[in-house]
């Protein structure tokens, strides 16, 4: 467990530095994403569907063929294809290739803030150590939505439509950021709160629908009983109540009427999705994943504007936070076990060679 607090408190440490004063300091920001990149990529035997993954490869080596990419998400299943195609045994391929496209999104997603180690702030806790290394087809579909986002900022809709297809061939529930794509046709009418309020109206209408649809097919997100359960969901959401107090109070005065649109409509969903969690924790949980960037956006935008005392005192409270947040979960986590101890394909090959 120990490698975990010594990249935790790299990055604490680095934070309260920050990236825009020596070029220096930028290149040590890529070299460390280089070192999450080995960190994700060639783990070994960590994350609570390891195992789960392994049998799913098995079963792209013992049916080899085109069809066989259609066995899950299509991006995904074409990784295994090309892994097995390659000759390798079990998932170091399919694990890099993952890790690699979440770190790239990272990184370019980190452009927009001067302090660029705050992503890290926010997302290594949970986002890296836990889903990145756990769930991975999902991991990669989040980290894409970081960019999604980026793009309906920008107004981009082809670079946005491209993201969000390429987001769902990694995770069905990226259909979840459908719900942003009307805010680019909309953005005219912004101004216009009826316009906003009913849209919010019309997506509360939609989910609901497609609730009730999934409970007929007999989804294994929303089950309300036995494993797929996820207990530990209005503990996690407790991650979105600063970025929302921060975003309501501070940064919405700063944002144009089609900024507070976009991140109204996160506060919209992050209360929708409090109310969804107590039925359905397993659906809220996964879907409010996609509700990163408005954490790390808000908080980015916030050490962008606030004066130094502001942000140093922000880093302070993110930091202790967090880390209160790490020790509860290492230490009572349900599926923490399947974390510790780390191991890695590098770290166990080095070990053997030398000893």
């Amino acid at each position: 467990m120990a490698i975990y607090w010594v990249l935790w408190l790299f990055i604490v440490f680095f934070s309260f530095i920050g990236t825009s004063k020596y070029y220096e300091l930028k290149i040590l920001f890529f070299l460390f994403n280089f070192v999450l990149f080995l960190f994700i990529g060639f783990r070994f035997e960590v994350g609570g569907d390891w195992f789960n993954y392994i049998e799913m490869y098995e079963l792209f080596k013992s049916s080899y063929s085109y069809e066989s990419i259609f066995l899950t998400d299509i991006s995904y299943g074409l990784i295994n294809y090309i892994s097995v195609f390659l000759g390798f045994d079990d998932t170091i391929f399919v694990n890099s290739i993952c890790a690699l496209i979440i770190i790239v999104c990272i990184l370019f997603s980190s452009l927009d803030f001067k302090n660029r180690w705050v992503l890290l702030l926010v997302l290594f806790p949970y986002f890296i150590i836990v889903v990145s290394m756990g769930y991975t087809r999902q991991a990669v579909a989040v980290a894409i939505s970081f960019l999604f986002f980026k793009s309906i900022i920008d107004k981009k809709i082809i670079k946005s439509l491209i993201l969000f297809l390429f987001a769902i061939s990694f995770h069905k529930s990226a259909m979840f950021l459908s719900l942003f794509f009307p805010l680019l046709f909309l953005y005219k009418y912004s101004g216009f709160r009826f316009f906003v309020y009913f849209y919010y109206f019309f997506i509360f209408i939609i989910l609901n629908f497609l609730i009730y649809y999934f409970i007929d097919y007999g989804n294994q997100y929303l089950s309300v009983d036995g494993e797929m359960q996820s207990s530990g969901f209005y503990f996690r959401m407790l991650f979105y109540f600063i970025p929302a107090i921060l975003y309501w109070f501070y940064i919405r005065k700063i944002f144009d009427n089609y900024m507070r649109m976009i991140f109204d409509l996160f506060l919209f969903l992050f209360l929708f999705l409090l109310i969804l969690g107590w039925v359905f924790s397993t659906l809220a949980d996964r879907f409010s994943l996609y509700l990163m960037f408005f954490n790390f956006y808000v908080i980015g935008k916030t050490l962008d504007y606030g004066k130094v005392d502001i942000r140093y005192s922000l880093i302070v409270f993110v930091s202790i936070f967090y880390s209160l947040y790490m020790y509860v979960w290492f230490s009572f986590g349900t599926w923490s076990s399947s974390w510790i101890p780390y191991s890695n394909y590098l770290i166990n090959f080095i070990s053997e060679s030398v000893f």
